[in-house]
């Protein structure tokens, strides 16, 4: 799959943490703004910069099998299981695209086994 939408024009972009999604006055998502060569150990970036929205955006965030605070509060049976997560899967982007009205499919899933 990666390489197919590389193949069509999609530019991936690594070790980034989308900090804002930015709306219009009418709340269309425009685009996002984007902290670059983050280091999610460290919370700590290189640069900032937006990216406009030509046709949308597309979130990709990884999960939150680490953030154990949030799994607690989507599915608390699951909060003292182990996850295989990275640490850097928390859910900052979930609960900020929450916040603006994103109606998420499966929160009660995720990452416990490779």
């Amino acid at each position: 799959m990666h390489k197919w939408l590389k193949d069509h024009g999609v530019e991936f972009r690594n070790k980034s943490f989308c900090s804002a999604v930015l709306t219009d006055k009418d709340g269309v998502v425009r685009g996002v703004e984007v902290e670059g060569q983050y280091d999610f150990d460290k919370k700590t970036h290189k640069n900032t910069y937006k990216v406009q929205a030509v046709k949308g955006v597309v979130f990709a965030t990884g999960g939150w099998g680490a953030d154990n605070e949030f799994i607690s509060a989507s599915t608390p049976q699951y909060s003292t299981l182990e996850s295989t997560s990275q640490k850097g899967a928390t859910s900052e982007s979930v609960r900020m695209l929450l916040g603006l009205g994103a109606m998420p499919v499966l929160l009660d899933i995720y990452q416990v086994g490779p």
